[in-house]
């Protein structure tokens, strides 16, 4: 169990800095799509 919150606490700052950076790159690619179907 203690092993487990441990390995939580390591993933929550990498987690917290790729899914942003995810997050902004479909952003801009729904975006790219849309100008282009307009």
């Amino acid at each position: 169990m203690f092993y487990d919150l441990k390995g939580e606490a390591n993933m929550a700052p990498m987690v917290g800095i790729l899914y942003p950076a995810v997050k902004e790159k479909t952003q801009k690619l729904q975006l790219r799509k849309w100008y282009k179907e307009k």
